[in-house]
């Protein structure tokens, strides 16, 4: 999982955008709501849970000018059980935690997950605020060698992630 080319990678980065686009529509943001691209998962727990950092947009609301976070964050407890499950994956209590970007990095990082104007707008013309979101699961183990294609761990890790989409 430590290689965004990796399947195992690909696999969970799939299943995310699933979920955090199901959670995301039902929220406080909902139809504004742009994407999430998965940075990089990282270890925790000395391997035995998984980090999840995600890089998210939504499309700025003239009447809204800046991210309520507070309500958004109320929203995500809510869908995901007091933070404790997100669709299969079992979350660490604390874990769970916004932060939103200035709309100056939201306009550079935005490119990355839909095609942009100059000035940091969408192709639709909208601008777009970035925010990231980070939480960890404890069902999700990490381990350097799943990256290793030949290894049981990947070939086990493939199998419980493919059977989860």
């Amino acid at each position: 999982m430590e290689h965004p080319d990796s399947s195992a990678f690909t696999t969970t980065d799939r299943i995310l955008q699933h979920l955090l686009g199901h959670l995301f529509q039902n929220s406080s943001i909902g139809p504004t709501y742009s994407g999430c691209k998965l940075i990089f998962p990282r270890p925790m727990k000395d391997g035995l849970a998984t980090g999840v950092d995600a890089l998210c947009t939504y499309q700025k609301d003239p009447n809204r000018p800046v991210l309520d976070r507070e309500r958004l964050y109320g929203d995500l407890r809510n869908q995901t059980y007091g933070i404790s499950m997100l669709g299969p994956y079992s979350l660490a209590k604390d874990s769970l935690y916004l932060n939103a970007l200035g709309s100056g990095t939201a306009s550079l990082s935005a490119t990355s997950l839909e095609p942009t104007k100059p000035g940091g707008s969408s192709a639709t013309g909208h601008s777009l605020e970035a925010f990231t979101l980070n939480f960890t699961t404890t069902n999700l183990l990490y381990t350097t060698d799943v990256e290793n294609t030949g290894s049981s761990k990947f070939s086990t890790t493939e199998k419980m992630l493919q059977h989860l989409e």
